[in-house]
């Protein structure tokens, strides 16, 4: 029987250009990944690194001499050259002698041999491990200034909106000293015209959710084109160049991943859904008969909580209660099973969702909180009338019910881009999944400046009111020393406990949670100035910079203490 032959590997030309899923078999596969990785050690290994950056550093030294009309003449030639030649390693360092050179002028930032040496990590295709404070956000700019010069679309994906946005706008003068694009794209980008338009920008930056939506809407939409002739697209594009099919995004090419171990591990399963509004399952009636029910019932006797899991089992007298009143009551044609099924949503409703922890209420909408950022996510909603059973018990109008129409988790979508980078300051502990999973290797960037972070060590509380003592007496003593204070919660209830401690002893500080999002900004602004306090969530977490005012240094820095261990 003769051999299917494999499929050809897509580029950045094509229509819409990503991996699927590689349907090879057992041995062909395992041949595949060895090869891969034998090239990834030789690439990634520390002569052929340190040849590289020490190569970019001598070229850019020479175009130091030169004029900014001259660096610009030599953008336009790399662009023509990367077409005719591909992304080769002497193109490559020329792109990033460039770019290092272009960022001292332009923004007064000339990134770091250690900097150099995390962009070629990323471009190679590898991940940078880099300690905090090192210069992420610069270093990135390389890789993306090197792939936007080939003509490759590329999206840096950040932990959050503020993150994207901010970024982009402070890394946008070196992309328009090269003649590239940049935009970002945020929650607040509804309109589907001007996501479209920012897709079409050279570098993009923005969040793994973002980016998953929008490649879930292209296909459910139809909107991914197939495998037709230029020509045909040619002509398509002519006759109708504004058409609203058109695909949002232009593939998936080349991402530069921030906190790649949480993005692509930590969050790998969680699953991304595309929904749509459907006929309500169940009405408002039987939604409040269902709390009402629920109510009533005992713990540990009428039913068990599995709190891990988030699952509620009725125990059988329960169950033939559900019966009678189901019978007894005005519910209309609701069948005993889609009953018991709604009463458990119901129990899980008001004893395992908790309001300010698991979710908010702003402006009369629930809004889930993720776990991890402490983030509201408005556009999120829980499956099978959950979502609606929350909205009842908070007096919330409720929205109608959604059907999926499309599903896939973190791990399956940037599993399918043509090119994955990322930078973390913490990848050690997960250097084999990201190998086995992603075909990834981890590479550590030393330090450019000896670490000036100092460990206080941990103190444990034995009751609430221990701990409250404890962390007055702590903000007092950094008050009066007068360097600016991060406090940091688990959740959002953590942080209004906190809050309210400081109130109660009249120490003024600013508020950093998820029912503050739209002051995120200034507050972060604000949280390296002399003497302020600041209580945050996670928020404030994974790439957050606070920026320390002058005298602060002197002063110590910033001092941050956490109240508990995540």
């Amino acid at each position: 029987m003769a051999k299917t032959p494999p499929a050809p590997r897509p580029t950045a030309s094509d229509p819409y250009p990503e991996w699927r899923e590689r349907r090879n078999g057992g041995i062909d596969r395992a041949v595949s990944r060895f090869l891969r990785a034998r090239q990834r050690r030789k690439q990634f290994r520390k002569a052929s690194l340190s040849t590289a950056v020490e190569e970019i550093s001598r070229q850019s030294e020479s175009l130091a001499r030169r004029g900014d009309g001259e660096l610009q003449k030599l953008a336009t030639l790399l662009r023509s050259e990367f077409r005719k030649r591909g992304m080769s390693d002497e193109l490559l360092m020329r792109s990033f002698a460039l770019t290092r050179e272009v960022s001292r002028r332009v923004l007064g930032l000339r990134p770091l041999d250690t900097q150099l040496l995390a962009g070629w990590i990323m471009v190679r295709g590898g991940i940078a491990e880099m300690a905090t404070g090192e210069g992420k956000t610069l270093a990135a700019t390389l890789p993306a200034c090197a792939a936007g010069l080939a003509g490759c679309p590329v999206h840096v994906v950040t932990s959050n909106d503020y993150l994207a946005a901010r970024d982009a706008k402070e890394m946008s003068p070196i992309y328009r000293a090269l003649g590239l694009e940049v935009d970002a794209i945020t929650a607040e980008l509804a309109d589907e015209s001007a996501r479209r338009t920012a897709y079409r920008s050279d570098i993009v930056y923005t969040t793994g959710q973002q980016l998953a939506f929008d490649y879930l809407r292209d296909r459910t939409a139809g909107r991914v084109p197939d495998a037709t002739s230029a020509a045909r697209r040619a002509i398509s594009a002519l006759e109708s160049p504004e058409r609203r099919d058109d695909p949002l995004l232009r593939g998936l090419c080349f991402a530069i991943v921030d906190e790649a171990d949480h993005v692509l591990i930590d969050e790998a399963r969680t699953p991304l859904i595309v929904s749509q509004q459907s006929p309500d399952r169940y009405t408002a009636a039987q939604y409040e008969a269902a709390l009402e029910l629920a109510r009533r019932l005992r713990r540990d006797v009428d039913f068990e909580l599995d709190l891990k899991n988030k699952r509620v089992r009725l125990q059988p007298p329960s169950v033939a209660a559900l019966a009678e009143v189901r019978r007894s009551a005005s519910l209309g044609p609701l069948r005993q099973q889609p009953w018991e099924e709604l009463v458990e949503l119901a129990v899980a409703a008001l004893h395992l969702f908790r309001r300010d922890i698991d979710y908010l209420v702003d402006e009369g909408r629930v809004a889930i909180v993720d776990p991890r950022t402490g983030r509201a996510l408005p556009d999120r909603s829980w499956e099978l009338g959950l979502h609606q059973l929350i909205e009842c018990k908070e007096s919330c109008e409720t929205t109608p019910g959604k059907e999926t129409l499309a599903r896939i988790s973190f791990q399956q979508f940037y599993r399918r881009y043509l090119q994955l980078g990322g930078m973390t300051g913490t990848a050690r502990e997960v250097t084999r999944e990201l190998a086995h999973v992603y075909e990834l290797a981890v590479v550590a960037v030393p330090p450019a400046r000896p670490v000036l972070r100092i460990h206080g060590g941990e103190r444990i509380a034995r009751s609430t009111e221990q701990k409250r003592r404890m962390l007055i007496e702590c903000v007092r003593k950094v008050r009066g020393s007068g360097q600016p204070l991060l406090i940091g919660t688990q959740t959002v209830e953590d942080s209004l406990v906190v809050s309210s401690w400081l109130r109660d002893h009249e120490i003024e500080h600013r508020l950093l949670n998820a029912t503050t999002h739209r002051e995120e900004a200034e507050i972060i602004g604000c949280a390296g100035e002399l003497g302020a306090i600041t209580v945050a969530t996670n928020m404030a977490g994974r790439g957050t910079d606070i920026r320390l005012a002058e005298g602060v240094v002197a002063q110590g820095g910033l001092f941050v203490l956490s109240t508990g261990r995540g």
